[in-house]
């Protein structure tokens, strides 16, 4: 029996290259299904303290994967993403123990997701795969590193 693998699941993943669109678009998503989520927990009872317990470390999570692949479209490695979400935590948290990290690390974690939002990523195919904006039909160019690689 073969299975077929889910669409959903190429979504998920840490590999290949995400474009700034698409980036931005997951991440509206991820936040609307965050407050359907916090809606219903809400509703049903539930408090913000058991809505950050269970789904703050998926959309963490998920926000890395996101993160992990549109850095790679800018050709830079995608542990990248955990510092950047290190920093967003420590900019949020920190602040309310030492205010004044909060005037170095609140600017420096809002630069972070200006240039993942704004920034060109690499034009054709880099290390990370084909370039997500170029045609299907497109013949695949070969980079230094694909060479390097046969």
């Amino acid at each position: 029996m073969k299975f077929r693998k889910s669409p959903l699941l190429s979504y998920l993943t840490y590999k290949g290259r995400l474009n700034r669109s698409r980036y931005i678009f997951y991440h509206v998503i991820l936040v609307v299904i965050m407050l359907f989520v916090l809606d219903l927990i809400l509703t049903n009872g539930g408090s913000m303290a058991s809505f950050v317990t269970v789904f703050g470390p998926v959309m963490a999570a998920v926000s890395i994967l996101f993160t992990s692949r549109r850095l790679h479209d800018m050709n830079l490695p995608g542990w990248w993403a955990v510092i950047v979400y290190l920093l967003n935590f420590a900019s949020g948290h920190l602040t309310q123990i030492y205010p004044v990290t909060g005037w170095g690390l609140g600017p420096l974690s809002l630069f972070c997701f200006i240039v993942l939002f704004f920034k060109k990523g690499t034009s054709g195919p880099n290390r990370f795969g084909p370039d997500p904006l170029a045609p299907a039909d497109a013949p695949e160019k070969e980079t230094a590193h694909s060479k390097s690689e046969s």
